[in-house]
C-alpha cells in the first residue's frame, strides 16, 4: 500500500473515533443534565415538605385573607428596606416560589418537571398571594416576585389547555368515591 492510501485510512479512521467521541459527550452532557435536574427537583421538594414552608402554606390560606384587611399590615409590605418573615409568613412562600420560578425561567429546571407536580399549586397560591405582591410591588418596583409570576402565567396556560400533569393518552384508572353526597 501506499503512504497516501494509509494517510487517507488514518484521517477517516480520524475522523470516526472524533465523531464517536462527539456522539458520547453529548451522551454524556444529557445524562449529567438528567441527573442535575433530578437533584433540583429532589430539593425542590424537600423544600416544599419543610416545616418553614409547610406552615406559611397554612398561614396564607387560613389566615392571610383576613389579615390583609387590616391597613397596618399592608403597610408592613410597603415599608423600604427589610420586611420581617415572622410578621409576614406569606413572603416565605412568595420567595420559594420566586426562586423556583427563576430556575424556570433560566432554563436550569425544565418547566414540565416542576409544573406537573406543583401547577395547580402555583395557580391557586397565586390568586391568594396576588395581592400582597401589588402591595409589596408598589414601593418596590414591578419586578418583585416576577419569577412567582412567570411560574403563575405558564402554570395558568398549561392548566387552561387540559395538561394538568398526566399524559392525555394514559387512560385514567377508575375510581369510585362512596361519599358522593358528602
Amino acid at each position: 500500500m501506499s503512504l497516501e492510501v494509509l494517510n487517507a485510512a488514518a484521517a477517516c479512521v480520524t475522523v470516526v473515533l472524533l465523531a464517536l467521541t462527539t456522539i458520547a459527550a453529548i451522551i454524556q452532557l444529557r445524562h449529567l443534565r438528567a441527573s442535575n435536574e433530578l437533584a433540583a427537583v429532589l430539593a425542590i421538594e424537600r423544600d416544599f415538605r419543610s416545616p418553614e414552608i409547610q406552615s406559611a402554606l397554612v398561614y396564607v390560606q387560613h389566615e392571610l385573607p383576613q389579615k390583609l384587611n387590616d391597613p397596618a399590615y399592608r403597610s408592613g409590605l410597603t415599608e423600604p428596606g427589610y420586611v420581617d418573615e415572622l410578621a409576614h409568613p406569606e413572603l416565605i412562600l412568595c420567595n420559594w416560589f420566586n426562586r423556583t420560578g427563576s430556575l424556570v425561567r433560566t432554563g436550569l429546571l425544565k418547566e414540565e418537571l416542576f409544573l406537573n407536580s406543583f401547577g395547580r399549586l402555583v395557580v391557586y397560591y397565586w390568586q391568594l398571594l396576588g395581592p400582597v405582591v401589588a402591595v409589596f410591588r408598589r414601593t418596590r418596583g414591578d419586578s418583585q416576585y416576577a419569577g412567582f409570576e412567570f411560574l403563575a402565567y405558564r402554570a395558568g396556560i398549561r392548566l387552561r389547555a387540559g395538561q394538568s400533569g398526566r399524559r392525555p393518552t394514559t387512560p385514567q384508572a377508575p375510581l369510585t368515591n362512596p361519599w358522593t353526597t358528602t
